[in-house]
Order: C-alpha cells, then sequence, then structure tokens
C-alpha cells in the first residue's frame, strides 16, 4: 500500500506568471518544517529546484528520494525523476573549450542505465520508455537507443513506423508520448529558462511520474506530482 505523507500540500502551479513565487515560498515552507524530510519532502524539494532550473540540485533530491523510498512505486517515481533531473542537467552544461563536456556523458550514461532498471520494474511505462529514448538518442547510443523504440512499440503498437526524434546536445529536450505518437519537446537553453519553459518541464515530470506509479498502484498518485500543462 502506498504510504501517507501528512504536511504542507505540495508545489501546485498551473501559471507560469506565479511560478518563481510560487516554488521559493514552498522551498521556505520546506526549509520551515521540523524533523528530517521524508520521501514526499525530498521529491518536492525535487521539483522546486525543477522548477527553478536548478537540474543538478533537483537531481541529489530525487536520488535521495530515491533511497528514502517506502515503496516500490515510490522507488520508481523518484528514479523516472531523478533520471530525468540528469538528462536535463546534462544537457544544460557548457561545452569544453569547443568539445563536448565529458561529465554530460556520465550523466546521461547514469541517466539511461537507471532508466533502464525502472522499465524493467514498470515495462508498460510509456514515459519511462521515451525518457530512455531521450537519454540514449543523446548520447549516439545506437543499440540502446533502438531498444527503447521498440519498448515504446511493444506498449503501443500503433507507433510503429513512428519516426525517430532525433537529439543533439545543446538543447534541453525531451522525448514525450502523446496521442499521436512520441514527440520531441525542446527548450532552449542559454543560461536561463523562462518560467513557461520550466513548467512545462516540471509537467512533463509530473505526468510521467504518475504514470510510472499509477502502473505500480492502481491508481494515479498525485498528492506530490500535481502540475499538468494544458497542451
Amino acid at each position: 500500500m502506498l504510504a501517507l505523507h501528512p504536511g504542507p500540500p505540495a508545489l501546485t502551479v498551473t501559471d507560469a506568471n506565479t511560478l518563481d513565487k510560487a516554488a521559493a515560498a514552498r522551498l521556505d515552507e520546506l526549509r520551515a518544517a521540523p524533523g528530517n524530510w521524508g520521501w514526499r519532502e525530498l521529491v518536492d524539494r525535487g521539483r522546486v529546484a525543477i522548477a527553478q532550473g536548478e537540474f543538478s540540485a533537483a537531481a541529489m533530491a530525487f536520488e535521495a528520494a530515491f533511497k528514502a523510498a517506502p515503496t516500490d512505486a515510490e522507488r520508481a517515481m523518484s528514479a523516472y525523476c531523478w533520471a530525468s533531473a540528469l538528462i536535463a542537467s546534462a544537457q544544460s552544461l557548457p561545452n569544453v573549450e569547443g568539445s563536448e563536456n565529458p561529465a554530460k556523458r556520465l550523466l546521461l550514461v547514469q541517466a539511461g542505465n537507471l532508466l533502464n532498471e525502472v522499465q524493467r520494474d514498470v515495462p508498460q511505462s510509456r514515459e519511462v520508455a521515451a525518457a530512455r529514448l531521450s537519454a540514449w538518442s543523446l548520447l549516439g547510443d545506437e543499440l540502446e537507443t533502438t531498444v527503447a523504440e521498440h519498448q515504446l512499440r511493444v506498449i503501443d503498437p500503433s507507433l510503429e513506423g513512428n519516426p525517430r526524434c532525433l537529439l543533439t546536445i545543446g538543447i534541453v529536450a525531451f522525448v514525450v508520448f502523446s496521442t499521436s505518437g512520441y514527440v520531441l519537446k525542446t527548450y532552449e537553453f542559454d543560461g536561463y529558462l523562462e518560467p513557461e519553459q520550466r513548467l512545462a518541464l516540471l509537467s512533463v515530470l509530473d505526468v510521467g511520474a504518475r504514470v510510472t506509479g499509477g502502473l505500480l498502484t492502481g491508481r494515479a498518485i498525485v498528492d506530490v506530482f500535481t502540475t499538468e500543462v494544458p497542451k
């Protein structure tokens, strides 16, 4: 059974104009809360970091949530969020003297391997398969990319023949699932993401986590992963 988590409501934002204020206020609440943070608070700390465009901090918070997760569903959701933050963090790193920053590859390999593990636990999660496709495409790993594409088509045979989404380092980009197939969502990154871009990223993360956790629990989990931006 999914554990219940008391405490202040999670960061909930639907308007990019209020994102920065809401994220700062939620961070103040988390820091002011007595005692140690549990899984719920650690996840929300990661979500706040995504909302603020601090992807490295988000990855650390989600990693801590992964370690603190009391159930399989919470563990899978934390891993999905952790890997997604690693992908965003890798893409936002600067290149080194005109060449690719080797730290990017390390982050993407970590994300890809983590998502492979999550997919084994939740084989029917389209969002996990799409995130795997993001990580391995960015790495240029043809074998792993093909495996991720195959899994998407196993989950939904209507995707057969869907053209490959080509990803490159230099922008924050995710392959995400849509009603018509899987599509590439890109967010131009030049040291700063606009609030509407950060809110859209948070929505991708929240929807993916809810779907993945729901496949393990039989119901959607919305007490933490609350944001959904209308398409």
